[in-house]
């Protein structure tokens, strides 16, 4: 119980806790002699979790801005519930729906751990009063609060039995929450006489806020005595006692003995402001009186670096450590801390579990290695564990068109910037948000794509005065049995990223526009997958690990994969269809390959590329059949496209051998000028051929081919053929 080599004060402690039990059993017992009866049983803990959760789901959801900040402290409370028993630390602003969040973490995680109560410690009795009245309001109990503070008086409650309750409860704390000041806490646990310290063993078990601050008694060893002004009025002024000094001197060994062997300097100039105290100065210096009687709070550093010493990392990690958690090394931020055995779970991820899936386990023996059990294998701190998977699933959850997660293919990914101000990080997240799904609205896409050039140019940008240099980072998770692995990972600079995406725009960019404004990459992948029953096409159907390569290849600024090439070539020859952006893809990547631009963004009829130029020559000889026999069931692309793509030599004889009977019909319909345009534009792309055809075409030609089919079919004196002849 009291571990290998326990402290003296772990002994000390130990002893007045077996005394608190022995004392509340024999005052117990006395009672229950003088009343005839014995107590009744305090309401039940479990219960108030499901009336507060009830509670807040009464408010709505979140509409303005406030209220969604405060639903993201609300879940990112009850996140944090399922962690190891330890110290936390929650830093919200006023107005941020801190009271009722440390409630519900407290409640769950007192659920989650089998704690038997709550005990919250205010600092001033004005704050206990109205927190007090919030948590029998939004838990529907008045038995179930027990208020105890100096301020109080049991017989303000309307019902006679929550009187007496309260008032045999606050004797020993038998509540399952209890409210009350930091004066009443430390007497419990360190207060010489035999009614203060019966609620020791009460709050054993249970989930307890405060360290690293507390009031002028305890953090400075002076007590207080009440005077009355001139003007009549009450006021505490500082007092030299005995039981202040003991005080003082409990709160510094407690602290002595949980960070005593910490390195960190921060905690060991506390320390040395400990060893140095005296509390005659605090009457020497002439301190203000206005801190008697309230919480004092312990600031290190200053400026950007301060920060108040109970929410110091280091702290919280002594702390958790002397709970008798293994401190270990952490792989993540390299400090020593109490290890997290398991890792909080991951919620939202595509093909993760409903309730959530770990990053991080080790949930069978041929995981482990060397003895080690869970986590130890990969020695993780509970502080790190927790930062991280709070992280994750606060972006998880993001809805809306600038959330920083998005599904593309089987792979959910997230993104986010770090900038040194909130502004600059919100224009971080929304640049790549909109780069990575563009928007469809003219306007919109200007904007993005204007902030983008700043940024590639290395100049900040126009708005919030984004830094290039700011640091952004791109995740990539997806479903792997019982876990989620780690698709890929991009960290860089948001100036290098921009540049990165510019680059993958003017390289799959295709004349007339076939994107509807700027390429998405699910846009790109989903012209590997065939069209469903509406005709649409999705990426969630993609190819496995192709997602993976096309986003590295657009984020590092590196060539597309040729798998994606292949896959578009496939797709085109399957459906015997070339869409448009199917031909800015094939552009795209054989102009990666070649380092130029060998296929043009729009049509070259000048090119003397033979692939191309038989793609155009293919795409005029259908239009002559179109043009000839409008109704016709089986078309030339139909028939013939596959094999004209790949063996040209072959196939473009068997349909040129139909071209004159072609004309003549067409002739025959009255379309004199339609068979001489189709006559010239033959002869002009011949004209540049070779007499001998290539016997085979490689990807990368198949690819032209596509391309040059594609152009002439999209130049304006094919929509005007198109025209004429739907008019004769």
């Amino acid at each position: 119980m009291l571990g290998a080599r326990p402290s003296h004060f772990n002994i000390h402690f130990f002893i007045r806790m077996l005394f608190s039990a022995l004392v509340d059993a024999d005052f117990l017992a006395t009672e229950a002699f003088m009343e005839g009866r014995e107590r009744p049983e305090a309401p039940e803990l479990d219960p108030l979790l499901a009336r507060l959760e009830k509670t807040i789901a009464g408010f709505g959801e979140p509409k303005t801005h406030v209220n969604r900040v405060r639903d993201r402290v609300q879940r990112a409370a009850g996140d944090a519930a399922t962690l190891a028993p330890g110290l936390f630390s929650m830093t919200v602003p006023t107005g941020g729906a801190k009271t009722l969040a440390s409630m519900k973490f407290a409640l769950k995680h007192a659920e989650h751990h089998g704690m038997r109560r709550v005990i919250y410690v205010a600092p001033y009795n004005a704050i206990i009063e109205q927190t007090a009245r919030e948590f029998r309001k939004s838990l529907g109990s008045e038995r179930a609060i027990l208020e105890h503070h100096s301020n109080f008086d049991p017989s303000s409650l309307e019902n006679d039995f929550a009187r007496r309750q309260a008032m045999n409860a606050a004797q020993n704390w038998d509540s399952p929450v209890v409210v009350t000041t930091a004066v009443q806490l430390f007497e419990s646990l360190f207060a010489n006489r035999t009614s203060k310290c019966r609620k020791l063993h009460n709050i054993a078990n249970s989930v307890i806020a405060r360290l690293g601050c507390d009031n002028a008694e305890y953090l400075l060893g002076v007590g207080t005595r009440e005077e009355t002004t001139e003007a009549g009025r009450k006021t505490l002024v500082p007092e030299l006692s005995k039981s202040a000094a003991d005080r003082h001197e409990n709160f510094a060994t407690k602290h002595r003995d949980l960070i005593g062997r910490t390195s960190d300097p921060h905690l060991s100039a506390f320390l040395a402001f400990l060893e140095a105290w005296r509390p005659e100065s605090y009457l020497e210096r002439a301190l203000p009186h206005a801190a008697l009687g309230q919480t004092i709070l312990v600031q290190l550093g200053e400026g950007e670096d301060a920060i108040l010493l109970h929410e110091h990392p280091a702290i919280r990690a002594a702390a958790q450590a002397s709970e008798g958690d293994e401190e270990i090394q952490c792989l993540i931020t390299g400090r020593w801390a109490a290890l997290a055995r398991t890792h909080p779970a991951i919620k939202g991820v595509r093909g993760g579990q409903p309730s959530g899936t770990s990053i991080v386990s080790f949930n069978q023996d041929a995981f482990c290695s060397l003895g080690k059990t869970q986590g130890a294998n990969s020695p993780v701190s509970e502080v790190a564990a927790h930062n991280y998977t709070s992280a994750l699933n606060a972006i998880l959850a993001e809805r809306g068109p600038s959330r920083r997660n998005l599904v593309i293919g089987g792979t959910t990914t997230v993104f986010w910037a770090q900038a040194p101000d909130a502004p600059a990080a919100e224009e971080g997240d929304w640049i790549m948000s909109m780069a990575m799904d563009p928007p469809k609205d003219a306007d919109e896409a200007s904007k993005v794509r204007s902030t983008l050039s700043r940024l590639a140019r290395g100049k900040p940008s126009e708005f919030n005065g984004l830094d290039p240099d700011t640091k952004v980072f791109v995740l990539g998770l997806g479903p792997n049995a019982s876990r989620l692995s780690i698709r890929f990972w991009y960290p860089g600079q948001v100036g290098e990223f921009a540049d990165n995406i510019l680059k993958f725009w003017n390289d799959i960019a295709l004349d007339p526009d076939v994107w509807d404004g700027r390429p998405s990459i699910r846009a790109v992948l989903a012209q590997t997958v065939g069209p469903n029953a509406d005709g649409a096409r999705t990426s969630e159907n993609a190819r496995p690990g192709m997602a993976e390569q096309i986003l590295n290849a657009v984020l590092t600024g590196q060539k597309l994969p040729r798998t994606l090439l292949t896959s578009v070539l496939e797709r085109i020859q399957k459906e015997r269809v070339v869409t448009g952006k199917q031909a800015a893809i094939c552009r795209a990547i054989i102009n990666q390959d070649s380092r130029k631009e060998d296929v043009p963004v729009g049509i070259d009829i000048q090119s003397e590329n033979s692939a191309y130029r038989l793609g155009r020559l293919f795409a005029v000889l259908e239009s002559a059949q179109r043009g000839a026999m409008p109704e016709v069931g089986s078309t030339l692309r139909d028939k013939y496209f596959a094999a004209a793509s790949t063996q040209p030599a072959r196939t473009f004889p068997m349909i040129e051998r139909h071209l004159a009977h072609y004309l003549k019909l067409i002739r025959r319909n009255g379309n004199e000028g339609l068979a001489v345009w189709l006559d010239k534009q033959i002869t002009d792309i011949k004209v540049g051929l070779s007499p001998r055809m290539p016997r085979s075409f490689a990807p990368e030609d198949q690819g032209r081919f596509s391309v040059g089919y594609y152009h002439q079919k999209s130049t304006r004196n094919s929509r005007k053929e198109k025209d004429t002849t739907n008019n004769g």
